[in-house]
């Protein structure tokens, strides 16, 4: 035979004979979990061939079994409880998964197949088989999946799902989301799902925004739609919020995806986004998920926010509150209160100092006699509302705990 067919066969008895000597049958259509399919028209495997995979660590000249052992800490796994060192033993978590993932990477097929052969296997940690699946689906999903069937067939162990649906995904994002849709429904599933999209992010983006609202809000959750926000085209967003919404609608709770996926929105487009979100009805979207918004924006810049969104205020009165916020730290900042008073001037009347209201305790400026006057006095010029009335006496309280004398005087001027 030629050496490309002598390997491909080696392989092949390789992966038989460990599946063989775990009771499995070899057929793929034997297991109830299904076991591997490819996109690919031909059908033909994408794996990197054995010759061309590093087979030592070039920093340390470690063939794949001795960098592993050399790496394993099991000791690095042991849950603590968090402390004033938790931040120390995350780091050193880190490292140790790190240095694992490199051991790894020195693995062929062959050395994989052996690995899932070990006595152990079973009592490794979640987190290893997770690295571990992970290498052996960017060689050959068949065998990963293979394994991985047998092993949740026979003892119900699906540890190590979310590295191999992850790594799958990366390489043939359709074939996996295939493979994850025929598991069991249940936690499995969602874990998988979940790492399957992450993967797929720079696979197929398109599957991500597909799939998006199939998967629990979370963490995993949440960063993908930031990397929604961010990647798709501008026009899709609106559409994509909507089904955000609409998925959500009522779930407060839940809504935590869509605040950040607004966030990266309104960093691309500030004024689409904010458009969108001033177009909802009101409780529609939780109060937590607008000031999220709408607070990131301030933090960065009130003065620009409020210059921003001051032009629309007259026709859309939703944008009043998020305006409100805006001018209140305008002004707490300092320093440019002439500006901040003359745009006061122009859209006061169109504010909306519900929001403001909420955010008081936020407020950090010592004022001085000369300033408190110069903003009660352009207060004194919009429409009279409790609200208004509330920020003054917020701003008088300030004064009060420096120049008492001052605050009386001025509370009964203004």
């Amino acid at each position: 035979m030629r050496p490309s067919l002598v390997l491909l066969f080696t392989m092949v008895l390789a992966l038989a004979g460990f599946l063989a000597g775990r009771g499995f049958s070899a057929s793929l259509q034997s297991s109830e979990t299904p076991v591997s399919i490819s996109s690919r028209a031909d059908g033909a495997s994408e794996s990197p061939k054995s010759e061309d995979l590093p087979r030592r660590d070039p920093r340390s000249g470690l063939d794949f079994a001795q960098a592993f052992e050399a790496a394993r800490q099991p000791e690095a796994f042991v849950d603590r409880k968090v402390s004033v060192r938790g931040f120390y033993e995350t780091e050193r978590r880190g490292r140790h998964l790190l240095e694992l993932e490199r051991a790894f990477a020195l693995a062929s097929e062959e050395d994989m197949i052996a690995f899932f052969g070990r006595e152990d296997i079973a009592e490794l940690e979640a987190e290893l088989l997770s690295l571990a699946y992970a290498r052996l689906a960017a060689l050959s999903p068949e065998a990963a999946t293979a394994i991985w069937s047998d092993e949740f067939r026979r003892g119900g162990n699906g540890a190590g799902i979310d590295g191999l649906a992850r790594a799958w995904a990366e390489r043939d994002a359709l074939a996996a989301e295939r493979w994850v849709d025929g598991l069991p429904e249940g936690p499995l599933r969602a874990e998988a799902l979940a790492a399957l999209l992450l993967g797929a992010l720079d696979a197929s983006l398109e599957l991500v925004a597909r799939r998006i609202l199939d998967i629990e809000a979370g963490n995993p959750a949440s960063h993908l739609a930031a990397e929604l926000g961010r990647r798709l085209e501008l026009s899709r967003l609106p559409g994509l919020a909507d089904r955000f919404l609409e998925a959500r609608r009522g779930e407060w709770s839940r809504q935590g995806p869509l605040s950040d996926f607004l966030v990266e929105w309104g960093e691309r487009d500030a004024a689409g986004m904010l458009s969108w979100l001033a177009g909802q009805p009101k409780g529609e979207v939780s109060e937590r998920v607008v000031y999220r918004v709408v607070g990131s924006r301030v933090a960065a810049d009130p003065a620009a926010f409020a210059r921003e969104i001051g032009p629309s205020l007259a026709s859309d009165p939703a944008l009043g509150e998020m305006a409100g916020i805006a001018v209140l730290a305008w002004l707490d900042q300092g320093g440019d209160d002439e500006a901040a008073l003359a745009w006061l001037a122009e859209h006061g009347a169109n504010l909306d100092f519900a929001g403001a209201l909420r955010n008081l305790s936020g407020l950090r400026r010592r004022w001085s006699e000369d300033e408190a006057a110069r903003v009660l006095g352009g207060l004194s010029e919009l429409p009279e509302s409790r609200e208004r009335h509330q920020l003054a006496m917020e701003l008088l309280d300030r004064l009060a705990g420096a120049a008492p004398d001052a605050a009386l005087s001025l509370s009964i001027e203004y």
